[in-house]
């Protein structure tokens, strides 16, 4: 059971993640990035989601969002929400409605304050709903934990970048991807 709901989350936001890209005019006519993603997504959703059903859809909607922030530079609205009304309606099937939002707010808040405070220079307001969205999920200690890994995770990758010139000062850096990476680290267990 937890394998089909899985395969079908991520189908379904890849699918949607998809026709939006096209949508906005970016090139997707031969893209597999976002299928491979799915399948890998898929995978490692089945194998790290233990703790809960409400893991399964924030973990698919991390990776498929992230890897489309990856590929076109955008965290896809439609995906996000699609996304979070999976997550919000497991955890409300489950009983788990409270720490389902109370984790979004943990989640995302930060970052907002750090959207607020650059005027949206170091992070943009899809990394937030991203970050609140999949801490829907991860509940509130989950939420501080997959921040944590994706400013660690995020920043040194950065700095590496600048130190062997692959980039420069001021060049941005896409954060969704790291968002999945420690939502997938998170789901895991892997310990900050």
């Amino acid at each position: 059971m937890k394998v089909c709901a899985a395969v079908l989350c991520v189908v379904a936001l890849a699918a949607i993640s998809w026709i939006r890209a096209r949508r906005a005019g970016l090139a997707v006519a031969q893209d597999a990035s976002l299928i491979v993603a799915a399948l890998v997504a898929s995978g490692a959703i089945v194998l790290l989601a233990r703790p809960g059903w409400t893991r399964v859809p924030a973990i698919a909607l991390a990776v498929v969002a992230g890897a489309g922030d990856a590929r076109y530079g955008y965290v896809f609205d439609e995906v996000v929400s699609v996304g979070a009304c999976a997550v919000l309606a497991v955890a409300a099937l489950g009983g788990a409605a409270g720490p389902a939002l109370l984790g979004a707010l943990i989640g995302g808040l930060p970052l907002l304050v750090l959207v607020l405070i650059s005027r949206g220079r170091a992070l943009g307001l899809g990394d937030v709903k991203l970050a609140a969205a999949i801490s829907l999920g991860l509940g509130g200690f989950g939420a501080l934990e997959m921040l944590t890994w994706a400013f660690a995770l995020g920043g040194s990758a950065a700095a590496i970048g600048l130190w062997t010139g692959r980039r420069r000062r001021g060049d941005s850096v896409p954060f969704g991807p790291w968002l999945a990476l420690g939502a997938v680290l998170v789901a895991g267990g892997v310990p900050v």
